[in-house]
């Protein structure tokens, strides 16, 4: 056996040049070195396309390997695999210009075989002993599959003359060879596809420390941030959860199918994971990581050592230098700035980390929840505990560590100017301009910005007076309050004065949480009201401060308070977050110049009416950002502000792609960058504009706009909704002439505009033009627009259809799943309980629980407000599947974990689906003891007290929360079942039944039955009961419910059932391979089967009817349930036994021999 090929590599090359010098002048015929690629040209993929076979006396790996989905689908990996011939893989035998095939065929089959086999730890000597010399000649710690063999050696084009892009791509070797698969790795393969650009930027990078050379740094810097855009807004968003994407992964199939094959199999391997490419690595190296203390960041230093010898020996170069030393030392504050951008774009809040946290939850809670209990990485975990929720945090613990020695970063710029952007100088929309010369800001055009504002002296001063101080008390910061103010004023500070404090402070409105906490601290009956009503979106934390004060609470506490003390001011009230706007310009700048000079902004001066404390009176207030923007200032302005890249809104890659826009207000911010864009681009196309506005004197900028029409660069329509006139263009002027008032949707009406507007949202295949469609405005815009264009499309669709309405639905899906249809809706404050687009309606949770199916259609709460998701599933970025999940219940705890309470882009197209609010029940101060329950007793929390003391509303709280786990082991029952109509493996009909789909299917009733069913039937199910006897029935005994469900899981029909159980996942192995085979054993299994899953359902929805029960019982007497529905509450668990032996009874009913 030859040794490892890595020790012919030269060592000790000092620059990332020298390597990829020797790289390419030593690069073999065949293009494929075994110490791995790295070109110019290419990056870290191959130079040329990887091998389609090995050698003729290789063909049975070659024919092994292309059998894999065949083999997965039927179960018959692995009697067919330990068939093969034994075949050496020495020097002697195997020419090295197959190494890289050989790797990844005999990877997969490794995999392939240990993921079907009963025997984990053992591989057969016919793919053990070959894969082992593979490896070992490639220079990798021991026999195992690499990121490389993965997504850098498994793929071809379907078009040579196409790039490496995912729908040019398909696997070379596949396991299950679904779109799920191709997808998810091509993804990998076409991040890969721009390294070329990363790997020159990094050596000009080097090189340009080496030489001193700022401007090459400089230029180098932007080239990383090039390669960041393409990696993180064109290839990882093509992993797209929505139906009708054209790069759709269903993150169901993707977890049952193919999830785990790719993790380790013995320990030499790492989890495969985004961390161990060479574009991680390298990046990391850049940005001078040197922290590693999560088990992901541990992790990624085991994958290091599998990077390929020249990624590896590429990578060590650029340890030996400092970009951070050289851009402090360079004192050029431009530099500074595009370091701090590219640092962002990869690490920062919406940065790469970040985004693919945001998609990992998205699967992994899914994926949890469906019976996944491992990640690729290593990760285990209960659905019980929450485990993707542990792992995303782990996550964000890893991002996070990028920043030792670091803190976020925001840049400070002046404001320039504001300008009145109508004609009506009473109109509240102003352009600011910000100074952003020699500052390095990035941005693309569609991007927003985040401004951090400060509250306005008056808000501060109220503030000051309500908690009985000056304003120069020193504050004591937490390290949130610390990391925030460094951030923000680039000053490290542990103290600031009470004033400085409560101007970064979040005031208005009063936050739920910090309610909560105050609540918790002066237990202030009146507060409690207003959080009881909803009403802390109505008030300003300093009204708080004075209800506290009129009730004797000592409110100086707050601010005396150290730091770690309950009652530190720091502790309780968070900063204020940045605050989103569409960016209203283009950056546009000259060739020897590295970003914009400035940038503007479209601000709406906000102004609103709330209730005061007393509910009394109503009180003007001022939006705190936009009266920071636009207010007067005796000095200039100067402010810390953030570049946002919204992940779904950006003009089309081609321009000559007509773009239509739809803007209510201020919604025309982002669309005047767009025009500047387009205008200053030779040959783009067509522009629309559609614009809604009060009167012609409330039109924002007029004169820009009229010049744009005279080039014609753009076609404009106004909607005024407050005159009847028309705007028409003659000789180069705007002139009014007389017409109807109304909404933009009037505008759509137009016949031949809308059939022009038709052929745009035609595509080229259909033989349209393919057009791109924005909408910019407050939900109840965007929803008027949505339904103008349902309508306009059903208006042009063909006669033969007969349900128009239905197929324009799905014609407007599609084009959301192309990215043709883009959404930037943006919301003004309201009240909790405004209406919305749809009204506003209080509802029980006895009806919502219900509204988790296709028939009662998808519901879920989110902090308090109801929204109907039935169509918003098809625009979700989440995808139906996770939506479907929540469906039924309060999905707010998931909701904030990926913090979309605070991302604007997220939370205000909610508002589009609000149909009303949780009706809060009135249970006033009812309170009662219940028996500690045994498993609790011995947690140290409880030790030693055998009574609770609860609440009537803890006890609600109890019973919710029980009827939300039922719901939710639903809701993950409908998505589990749903395989039976999906496809597996590539080229089965969705209907078609398949060994491997009955598996799965079988597997989700043993996982229901082992874990949800033990779940709902354990400890939180013992301790309702506690509390619901220790509320209603004292002379009942606890143990009760307890025996009974144990004597109806013991009894002889519960052995019975589970003897059936057993026999039907012992029928499935000895079934022929296909259906085909013997079509009647399979439809008696498959009855069997659908038998299984038929009782499923209906344990839980009996489980939920009867709880749905105990609900009305809170509904109907609120405070008195106690005594008017005591006996129902008790009742409705005592069926639970009854309903477990039902559940058995039916399951024997109807076995088939």
């Amino acid at each position: 056996m030859d040794t490892s090929q890595s020790n012919n590599l030269e060592q000790g090359f000092q620059t990332a040049r020298e390597v990829l010098a020797h790289a390419e002048t030593h690069r073999p015929n065949f293009g494929h070195s075994p110490h791995g690629f790295l070109s110019q040209t290419h990056g870290f993929l191959p130079v040329t396309p990887p091998l389609l076979a090995l050698p003729q006396n290789y063909q049975a790996w070659d024919e092994a390997a292309a059998m894999l989905p065949n083999l997965f689908s039927t179960q018959r990996v692995c009697p067919v695999l330990k068939e093969l011939p034994l075949l050496s893989a020495s020097a002697e035998d195997l020419d090295e210009v197959y190494l890289w095939r050989a790797a990844l065929l005999l990877g997969y089959m490794a995999h392939a075989y240990v993921c079907m086999s009963d025997d984990k730890s053992q591989l057969p000597s016919v793919i053990a002993v070959p894969w082992e010399q593979v490896n070992q000649r490639l220079g990798r710690p021991g026999p195992g599959i690499s990121i490389t063999d993965y997504c850098g050696y498994n793929w071809f084009l379907k078009d040579n003359s196409q790039p490496r892009q995912v729908e040019n791509m398909d696997l070379l070797v596949a396991w299950c060879g679904n779109e799920e698969e191709r997808v998810f790795t091509t993804t990998f393969t076409e991040m890969h596809s721009y390294s070329d650009l990363l790997v020159n930027a990094a050596i000009n990078l080097q090189e340009g420390i080496i030489q001193d050379h700022v401007d090459n740094v400089k230029t180098a810097l932007l080239g990383i941030l090039d390669f960041l855009g393409n990696m993180t807004f064109r290839s990882l968003l093509k992993i797209d959860t929505n139906p009708y994407s054209n790069t759709h992964v269903d993150p169901l199939i993707w977890s049952k199918a193919f999830a785990n094959f790719s993790a380790p199999i013995n320990s030499f391997e790492g989890g495969l994971s985004g961390s161990g490419t060479p574009i991680i690595q390298l990046i990391d190296a850049l940005f001078e990581r040197s922290y590693y203390k999560t088990s992901f960041s541990q992790e990624s230093l085991k994958l290091r050592e599998w990077l390929a010898p020249y990624h590896k020996q590429f990578i060590e170069t650029f340890r030996r230098f400092s970009l951070s030393e050289f851009v402090h030392k360079s004192g050029d504050r431009e530099l500074a700035g595009i370091y701090n951008s590219v640092f962002d774009a990869y690490a920062g809040k919406r940065g790469f980390l970040s985004i693919h946290r945001l998609k990992v939850y998205g699967f992994m809670e899914l994926g949890f929840k469906i019976g996944r209990t491992q990640t690729n990485s290593g990760f285990a975990g209960e659905t019980e505990k929450r485990a993707w929720e542990e792992l995303d945090d782990t996550l964000e613990e890893t991002r996070r560590e990028r920043y030792i020695g670091k803190l976020p970063y925001s840049l400070r710029v002046k404001r320039k100017a504001v300008k009145s952007t109508a004609s009506d100088q009473n109109t509240p929309i102003y352009q600011v301009v910000l100074d952003l010369k020699n500052q390095g800001l990035q941005f693309v055009t569609g991007d927003r910005l985040g401004i951090f504002p400060q509250n306005s002296p008056e808000l501060v001063q109220k503030t000051i007076k309500a908690l009985q101080a000056t304003g120069d008390e020193p504050i004591r910061l937490t390290s949130a309050w610390r990391e925030q103010i460094e951030s923000i004023t680039h000053q490290r500070l542990s103290t600031i004065p009470l004033g400085t404090f409560l101007a970064y402070a979040k005031l208005r409105p009063l936050l739920r949480s910090v309610g909560k906490l105050l609540l918790s601290l002066s237990r202030s009956k009146s507060l409690y009201d207003i959080l009881e009503r909803h009403q802390e979106d109505q008030i300003e934390l300093w009204e708080v401060f004075e209800l506290l004060a009129a009730e004797n609470y000592d409110v100086k506490r707050f601010w005396k308070a150290a730091p770690w003390e309950a009652e530190s001011i720091a502790r309780i009230v968070p900063s204020e977050n940045f605050r989103i706007y569409s960016i209203s310009s283009a950056p546009l700048h000259k060739n020897d110049e590295y970003s914009p000079d400035q940038l503007d902004l479209t601000i709406g001066r906000l102004a609103f009416k709330s209730n005061s404390v007393d509910s009394q009176t109503e009180i003007t207030r001022q939006g705190t950002a936009s009266g920071y923007l636009v207010q007067k200032t005796e000095s200039e302005l100067e402010m810390a502000v953030q570049v946002f890249h919204p992940s779904r809104f950006h003009l089309p890659e081609d321009p000559q792609r007509p773009i239509v826009m739809f803007a209510g207000g201020t919604g025309i911010s982002p669309f005047r960058g767009f025009m500047e864009q387009r205008r200053a681009e030779s040959k783009s196309g067509p522009n629309w504009l559609f614009i809604g506005t009060r009167t012609f004197g409330n039109l924002p900028y007029i004169q820009e706009l009229k010049t744009l029409v005279a080039e014609d660069q753009l076609h404009l329509r106004v909607a005024f909704s407050r005159e009847d006139k028309k705007l028409a263009f003659e000789q180069g002027d705007f002139v009014l002439q007389p017409g109807q008032k109304g909404y933009v949707n009037l505008l759509l009406e137009d016949e031949a505009d809308s059939t022009i507007l038709w052929e745009y949202f035609k595509s080229i295949d259909e033989g349209g033009l393919e057009g791109y469609f924005y909408i910019c405005g407050q939900a109840s815009f965007g929803h008027t627009v949505i339904k103008a264009i349902l309508k306009l499309i059903a208006r042009h669709l063909p006669d033969t259809i007969e349900n128009k309405q239905e197929e324009a639905k799905i014609l407007l899906r599609r084009l959301v799943g192309q990215g043709r249809l883009m959404l930037d809706i943006f919301t003004t404050f309201a009240p909790f309980a405004a209406p919305s687009v749809h009204g506003f309606k209080y509802y029980n949770a006895s009806e919502i629980i219900n509204h988790n199916n296709d028939h009662q259609g998808y519901w879920t709460i989110i902090q308090g407000n109801v929204y109907d998701v039935s169509e918003f599933m098809y625009l979700h970025p989440g995808g139906e599947r996770l939506l479907i999940a929540t469906a039924g219940m309060d999905g707010t705890r998931s909701y904030e974990k990926v913090e979309h309470h605070l991302n604007s882009e997220v939370h205000s197209q909610l508002d589009l689906y609000k149909i009303g609010g949780v009706r809060r029940l009135n249970f006033k101060d009812v309170w009662g003891i219940a028996i500690t329950p045994p498993c609790m007793v011995k947690t140290s929390s409880q030790k030693g007290n055998p009574f609770m003391f609860l609440s009537l509303q803890d006890f609600y709280r109890h019973w919710i929360r029980f009827v939300y786990l039922v719901v939710e082991t639903e809701n993950s029952l409908n998505n589990n079942f749903s395989v039976s109509q999906l496809s597996i493996t590539r080229g089965d009909a969705p209907e078609k039944m398949t060994k491997i789909k009955a598996q799965l299917l079988l597997n989700s009733h043993n996982t229901f039955y082992s874990n949800s069913l033990e779940d709902i039937l354990g400890h939180k199910l013992e301790l309702l009961w506690n509390i619901t006897l220790g509320f209603c029935g004292e002379d009942i005994s606890i143990t009760q419910l307890p025996r009974a469900i144990a004597k109806e899981r013991s009894s002889a029909i519960a052995k019975e059932a589970e003897a059936f159980m057993a026999q039907v996942n012992n029928r499935l192995k000895s079934l022929p391979s296909t259906p085909e085979d013997n079509l009647d054993q399979w439809a008696s299994f498959n009855q069997q089967l659908q038998h299984l899953q038929h009782c499923d359902r209906a344990l839980v929805a009996n489980f939920k009817l009867t709880l749905r029960d105990g609900l009305l019982m809170f509904e109907q007497h609120e405070d008195q349930v106690t005594k008017l529905g005591n006996q129902e509450l008790i009742k409705a668990l005592q069926q639970i036994p009854k309903i477990i032996q039902h559940y058995y009874t039916t399951i024997i009913s109807r076995q088939e021999t």
